[in-house]
This record gives structure tokens, sequence and C-alpha cells, in this order.
């Protein structure tokens, strides 16, 4: 049965392999050996840790920030500081210790994301993105809030345009059916099981009044991140904002919000603060805006389908410790984190279903394979304009970030307000990732991997060079069989099974050599400095692993 009793004792390689797959984008050999000797609760402390806030992007055709506060005439093109705002966020991602912040702030993008094809200021997606970082391990409820205010949000679904005379119910609408509470199955006229389209039109006229300030000077007080701000007159009243009673249905206990001071008519600045954080009171008061959350967690970190003993013996006591705990986070990551059930152990072997189960994304895919082989990129904070070049442009914008589309994510350009399809499309979920066309490019990706990028001087960037690589890596490297039983076993999620050990053994990385042929080109390559023979072999290993069914999974 499911549990979430807490794993006790040393983690091991592949449960540590299991935990660094979930929580980060990819981990180096020396990482697993190192968790391994930790217990979950060790482990998780130590995901859970505080990163120092990264310092800003880069512009290439200045060599100086272009967020300070937001982008001039003298700054790249509004679509290349997206991209190269997209790169930089990958780089934090791609370099980063194992640490959970970087997965959580990802996981928050995914669940509350905003998209270039609407939102064309390229500073937006850089505050949102900081917002998220500095919640990352934090208070939903309080993100929650903040993101209200958002500039990018607020472009995004449109609140913006959401005033007293013309209300518009979009984002009050999204706010509840897909990043709060959510929307149960319909059971009558407006009625949503956990809202109606009553409560909609009051939340709408509670979050009316709201502009964008692009200008980036409007600065939150309890972060220090640029936001949106309350429509006002020349006296200072939120004339744009309704300020009449909000009544909302008994979903939600018939409550009533109120402006809490109206000045000739017209609520106040703070009292439109204050509105809102009845607002979320209300929310977040209903036992199912906590199992809503919690499940899309849950599907983010342990798997897609939710078994009705699923949602009784994990998700409800995962959703009561995220309510007590007042919607921190934290504490409901290292509950399930630690749990005997994320790691499979709660369940006969033949009916795992969480560990090596959960089809990688394409960010996963790429990210891992680049932190693995811990393949040197060009310094991300590099003023060098040749530099950042390579780092943004050549390695990312013209390769990555074509690369991440084509495999079926367009990053930061999701289709729909819900995010990316895997991640919340009931019932193919994962599975979403994998189609014919995006199959083939993950398969065509080992192809960059090996070969690498060029600059305009023709420089090589980012090369997989694996002959050194297995050199340092592998106890005895002229034994075939080390080299094999080191690469799958950190990148695959599960053990092979004889024949397929065999396969890559043998067929791939012996070909027509018998191991102690192996042994003899090995020691000639190290004799003659000549690695030509040794490399085509293993390369064509990486590839074979690379382009498996096996290793699409984590």
């Amino acid at each position: 049965m499911p549990s979430i009793t807490p794993h006790t004792g040393a983690l091991g390689p592949k449960l540590a392999k299991h935990l660094l797959n979930r929580t980060t984008f990819g981990a180096t050999h020396q990482q697993i050996k190192d968790f391994a000797e930790l217990t979950p609760q060790q482990a998780v402390a130590e995901l859970l840790l505080p990163l120092t806030p990264p310092t800003p992007p880069l512009d290439p055709l200045t060599g100086d920030s272009w967020v300070n506060p937001a982008p001039t005439e003298l700054n790249s093109g509004g679509e290349e500081l997206v991209s190269f705002f997209t790169a930089w966020d990958l780089e934090q991602k791609r370099k980063s210790i194992p640490n959970l912040t970087e997965k959580m702030t990802w996981f928050l993008h995914s669940h509350l994301p905003i998209a270039y094809s609407v939102v064309t200021n390229p500073a937006a997606f850089y505050y949102q993105n900081i917002l998220f970082r500095y919640f990352a391990l934090g208070n939903y409820k309080a993100l929650f809030t903040k993101l209200t205010f958002d500039n990018g949000m607020l472009t995004y679904i449109d609140n913006y345009l959401n005033d007293y005379a013309s209300p518009n119910e979009n984002y009050a609408r999204e706010m509840l059916e897909l990043y709060s509470i959510g929307k149960g199955p319909q059971i009558g006229a407006d009625d949503y099981t956990n809202y109606t389209e009553q409560d909609v039109k009051a939340a709408a006229k509670v979050i009316s009044g709201y502009t964008t300030d692009y200008t980036y000077t409007t600065i939150d007080a309890d972060t220090q991140i640029p936001r949106g701000k309350v429509v006002l007159n020349g006296t200072k009243q939120a004339y744009k904002h309704d300020p009449g009673s909000k009544q909302f249905s008994a979903k939600f206990q018939n409550t009533i919000i109120t402006p809490n001071e109206v000045v000739s008519g017209y609520a106040t600045e703070d009292a439109v603060y204050d509105e809102l954080d009845q607002l979320m009171e209300m929310i977040f008061r209903q036992d199912e805006t906590a199992r809503f959350l919690v499940r899309k967690m849950y599907r983010f970190f342990a798997y897609a389908e939710i078994t009705p003993e699923i949602e009784s013996d994990v998700i409800e006591p995962l959703a009561a410790t995220f309510r007590q705990n007042n919607y921190e986070m934290a504490p409901v990551l290292k509950q399930l984190l630690e749990s005997v059930h994320f790691y499979d152990l709660d369940t006969d072997p033949t009916s795992d279903n969480i560990r090596g189960a959960l089809i990688k994304s394409p960010v996963e895919v790429i990210l891992s394979l680049y932190r693995y082989f811990e393949i040197s990129f060009p310094d991300l904070n590099d003023t060098n304009t040749v530099t950042l070049n390579d780092l943004y442009r050549t390695i990312y914008a013209n390769n990555l970030i074509r690369a991440l589309e084509e495999q079926g994510i367009p990053i930061y350009n999701p289709y729909d307000v819900a995010g990316y399809d895997p991640y919340y499309q009931f019932p193919g979920f994962h599975r979403l990732w994998i189609t014919p066309n995006n199959l083939a490019n993950r398969y065509y990706f080992s192809k960059y991997l090996i070969s690498g990028f060029e600059n305009n001087q023709g420089q090589l960037l980012a090369k997989l060079d694996i002959v050194p690589f297995v050199k340092s890596k592998v106890l005895n490297p002229a034994n075939a069989e080390e080299i094999v039983q080191l690469l799958t076993q950190d990148l695959l999620a599960e053990d092979l099974q004889p024949e397929r050990y065999s396969y890559f053994l043998n067929n791939v990385l012996l070909d027509t050599l018998t191991t102690t042929s192996w042994a003899m080109e090995w020691n000639n390559y190290l004799q003659s400095n000549d690695d030509t023979a040794v490399r085509t072999q293993l390369e064509a290993l990486v590839t074979a692993i690379v382009n498996s069914p096996e290793f699409q999974l984590m």
C-alpha cells in the first residue's frame, strides 16, 4: 500500500540517482556517489539549502546587464533578449549544485506560465523568474499573491485590462481553475464543484484596477522585485477598482469581500491590496486548494497516475501538511522526497510505478547530458562580448533552444495558459513528450553532443570529449565491462536486464572485438596517444545509450 512513512538508512547509488534525477537536472558520477552515502533526511536537507541569487543576464551587444531595470535602445532587440534570458535560465540549471531551487523554479513556470507570443517585454520574463526563485522553497500562498501583480502575468492573462467599467474575467477564471483550487466536474449550470461562475465574477471585481509598470520602477516592499501597480487618479484613489462588496457563493462559505477604506466613492490603494489578501485567505482556506496543488507537485516529482489509494494515503496527508504549514512548500517536498513511496519501497517490485517510470522532459534530456559529462561552456559572467555571443547565441539560441523546441517544448512560449501539455493534460501527461517527430529529434541530439558547436571563428564549443572522460571516471578503462557498467548504471534509471547489458557491451562497444582486443586497443591508445579507434567505439556506446528507450526514463 502507498505510504509516506520516511525511508531510513543510506540511499545507496540507485536511490541517490533517483532522487537527484527528480530534484535536479541530472547528476554527475561523483554527485551520485556522494548522495549514496546520505540518508534521505540528510540528502533532502542538502537539497533544500538556500541558493545565492544569480547575477542578472548580460547582453552580448554591450557586455553588460540589460535588466537594470529595463532594456534601453542600446540593447539587443526584444526577441533576442527573451532568447538570452532563456539561455541564462537554462545555464543556471546546467551548472547548479544539487539543489531543489532550480527544479522548483521550473515547476513554478510550468504551473504558472507566461509566453513570449503574448508577453513581448523581455524583462517581464526575468523578473517573474526572479520571483519564482525567491519563493521556490518558500510559501505558495505568498507567491500567488505577489504573482497577481506580476507584470508578465498581468499581461499574459489580460488582468491589466480588468477595470470597474469594463470587467475582464480571464485571470480570475484561470486563478481558480488552473492555479489554486482547481476545476472539478461540472455538476450544474455554472457550477464546477469547487467554485461557480458567481465566484469568477466576484474574484474579477476584487482584482480589478491593476496595470503594468514596464519601467520596472514599482518595487514590491517584501521581495524588492519590480511589479505592476494599482491605477490611481490624481488624488491617489483607485478609480478603476470596483469599490463595492463582492459576494461569493456557498462554495466559499458565502464570503463577502469589501474594501476597508473608501474615499469619495473610490477604494484607497491600501484597500485594494487588502482585498487581494482577503481573496487569498478565502481561496487558501478551502481544503481542495491544498489537494489540487499537492497533486500538481506529486505529478511533477513522482508520477502522473494518482490512484484512489495514492489519493487517500499520499495526497491527503501531504495536503494536510501543506495546510498545517500555511502553504509552505518545503515541508511538503521534504515529506514526499523522504518517503518510502517516493523510492518505490512501499509496493511489490513487480508493481513499481515511480522509480524509472517518468518520461524525461526535453529539458531534462539535454541538460542532464551536459551535466553528467561535465562538458565545459563559456563563462556565463564573462563580460567579453565574444564569449557571451558564443554562449547565448551559438550554443543556446542557435542550437539548444531550437533542439528543445524540436523535441516538443517551445520553451517560455507554451501554447496554453495551463502550460506545457505533458505537465497537466489528462490522461497522457508525460507520455505526450513522445511523438514520432519529437522522439526522432531526441535521437538526433546525440549528434550535437558528440560533434559540438562551432562559433563564427571555427572554434569548437561545448563538445563531449568521451575518451578523457572515460579515462578519468573508470577505474580500469582497459576493461570494457567496467565502462559499460559505469555509463549504464549512471545514465539509466534502472538496472539493465542481462540481454540489454550484453547488447551495449558486445554489439555496441566491442562490436566485432573481444574483451581482450578492447584491452589491446586501449593500451595502444595510451602508448601512441592516438585515440581514434577507442573514440569511435566509445562515441558509438554513448549514442546507443542516449538513444535507448531506457534513457528516456527517470
